[in-house]
């Protein structure tokens, strides 16, 4: 079958025509327009992005006028955190700082133990048991200047006898530290009195 384009009626040639423009027009839309549009919308998205970005630095810049002085700040926080739950379970300070206040309370220091650190999930726990004389008020003050004490800890156990007008009280109180190693120095028990403490 032989086909020629000069047979063709004006009719059939439009028809092919108006295929063909449409075919081209597809193919134009397809590979050109939705290729430009799916660029669009990616771009869209990064500017999107870039804008929250850019809200963020501009919302800390408001708030921190003064880069240098935020950095110290955040020094000072992460100091305090690290005295709050430092990363090793050594207790010298916490040990000075339960003797000054029991001293500022006019207690008398008995005994101060603490026994094996226990592994948590990333952290550690020691109990350190105290023993302190004195009177219930003064026994009380103690007990508030525990909660002050810069590194966190929890009072688990208070037991307490009174002996002719004295309170002998014994407290069991929860240091904590972020975790080591099993068998590292703060796990093993180390009887401590109060002379025996730097």
């Amino acid at each position: 079958m032989n086909f020629s384009w000069a047979k063709l009626s004006t009719k059939h040639k439009s028809l092919v025509f108006a295929g063909g423009l449409l075919l081209a027009g597809w193919l134009y839309y397809a590979w050109i327009i939705q290729e430009q549009n799916e660029q669009i919308t990616a771009l869209t998205t990064r500017l999107q992005a870039e804008n929250q970005k850019l809200a963020v630095i501009q919302g800390f810049a408001y708030s921190h006028p003064e880069p240098a002085a935020f950095l110290v700040e955040l020094e000072r926080k992460l100091l305090q955190a690290e005295a709050m739950l430092p990363n090793q379970p050594e207790l010298g300070g916490l040990l000075a700082q339960v003797e000054q206040a029991a001293r500022a309370c006019g207690l008398q220091l008995v005994e101060i133990k603490p026994a094996t650190a226990v592994a948590k999930a990333g952290y550690r726990e020691m109990p350190v048991e105290i023993g302190i004389k004195g009177t219930f008020a003064q026994t009380a003050e103690f007990l508030k200047k525990l909660e002050d004490i810069p590194r966190f800890n929890s009072l688990t156990q208070v037991s307490m006898n009174s002996r002719q007008g004295i309170l002998e009280s014994k407290l069991v109180l929860i240091v904590y530290s972020y975790g080591g190693a099993a068998g590292t120095a703060g796990d093993k028990q180390v009887p401590a009195g109060p002379t025996d403490r730097k």
